[in-house]
């Protein structure tokens, strides 16, 4: 059995932080006008910095609560700073990232108040893993074109992550209410598996 240290907890949580410091990379290859490929390359250490700290912190057998809050605040935070600096930046690019934007908004808050309403956290499926590579080929197409193609892309790509959405909010509404506030309950959105009717299983955290 893996022993749990607090250096190696610190370490796994520094690495989904860091992820921040790849994304102001990011913009600032999009702010100064740097060639489309150049930004497309942050974008790719982004994801792969997004895959490889999970599996570390699996690994080692600390993936705790405070880990996976801070990947979905690091998540949110690079995501709505890239795409601001893309629209403020790159002319007819609103329209195309919108949708996207305002779903993750309304995520956002559906989270926060499942986890202050019954103490419990909404982690994503492998379907929703899919979710997060629609938003890269989104920004990617929205860096090199904003033509026709690019809007059916965006269009697309909107209805699969809006489509997702439904699977948070069903989970939310599952879980029972957590009247004894502890301890924290994690909750898998399984995908499309869950609209037909499956229940999201249950998973207990350790700490309180």
């Amino acid at each position: 059995m893996r022993v749990k240290t607090p250096g190696r907890e610190a370490l796994v949580l520094f690495l989904t932080v860091a992820r921040l410091s790849l994304a102001a990379g990011l913009c600032v290859s999009v702010w100064v006008g740097k060639p489309a490929y150049q930004s497309v390359m942050w974008l790719a250490a982004i994801l792969l910095a997004d895959q490889m700290d999970g599996v570390i912190a699996r690994r080692m057998g600390i993936d705790n609560v405070n880990r996976r809050i801070a990947d979905v605040v690091v998540d949110r935070i690079s995501i709505h700073s890239v795409m601001a600096i893309t629209i403020w930046c790159i002319p007819g690019t609103f329209w195309l990232t919108f949708p996207v934007v305002l779903r993750d908004i309304v995520l956002i808050l559906w989270s926060i108040s499942v986890f202050f309403w019954k103490r419990s956290i909404i982690t994503a499926g492998m379907f929703h893993r899919a979710g997060v590579f629609s938003y890269a080929v989104l920004y990617s197409v929205v860096l090199f074109t904003r033509d026709d193609g690019a809007k059916w892309v965006a269009i697309s790509i909107s209805v699969i992550v809006w489509f997702l959405l439904l699977d948070y909010l069903r989970a939310g509404l599952l879980i029972p209410a957590n009247t004894k506030l502890q301890p924290i309950v994690r909750y898998q959105a399984v995908g499309l598996r869950a609209l037909r009717g499956i229940t999201p299983p249950q998973k207990t955290d350790g700490r309180t």
